[in-house]
């Protein structure tokens, strides 16, 4: 009786590949994976596909975002965790909670100066998340953390490279895109 294909079968090559990035960048979507790994759209398709319905890895839908883990690696509610992570806004504001305690929606945009609709909007995503919640201070109308700080902290530095790749990616982008409009700002300038 045949019980399916083994993991030497299924993970080798490109999948293999695929699903170590996933195992190391837990929460990563398909267009992160795509970059970094230099792999093409179609192919990338074809193998999130096929170690999703052979139970390797698993993925949720968050907003536009569609986060891959690895099946086994988190609860529901690390990986709403690691969603937010991936996010520098709710990111900081998990951050802030943790470090701040119960704070309003103008605390927050005070301190991370941000406009507060922005804050309010992320905050909606994180009480979805199950991440935040609301509490009552006087007349006000509070936010604080109902994650555990130890399991944020636990997060933080065990995903930090994660994130810290993520932070020099997004800087060496944008160096690459001011270096390529430096240049073709001189093209034009010659013609």
């Amino acid at each position: 009786m045949n019980s399916g294909p083994s993991d030497e079968d299924v993970l080798v090559g490109t999948r293999k590949r695929i699903y170590e990035y996933i195992r190391k960048h837990p929460g990563c979507y398909f267009r992160e994976i795509a970059r970094d790994l230099k792999i093409a759209h179609g192919d990338l398709q074809y193998n999130l596909n096929r170690l999703e319905k052979l139970g390797y890895i698993v993925s949720k839908k968050k907003r536009l975002f569609k986060h891959f883990f690895v099946n086994e690696s988190m609860n529901a509610q690390d990986q709403a965790l690691m969603e937010s992570f991936s996010h520098e806004t709710e990111r900081e504001i998990i951050f802030l909670l943790l470090k701040g305690g119960n704070l309003s929606n103008n605390e927050m945009s005070r301190l991370l100066k941000l406009s507060p609709p922005t804050v309010s909007w992320h905050v909606k995503r994180l009480l979805e998340a199950g991440l935040v919640e609301r509490v009552q201070d006087d007349r006000n109308v509070k936010f604080k953390l109902s994650v555990s700080p130890e399991k944020v902290e636990q997060f933080m530095m065990q995903y930090r490279a994660g994130f810290f790749e993520k932070l020099v990616d997004r800087f060496t982008d944008m160096w690459m895109d001011l270096s390529n409009f430096k240049k073709s700002d001189k093209n034009d300038k010659r013609d």
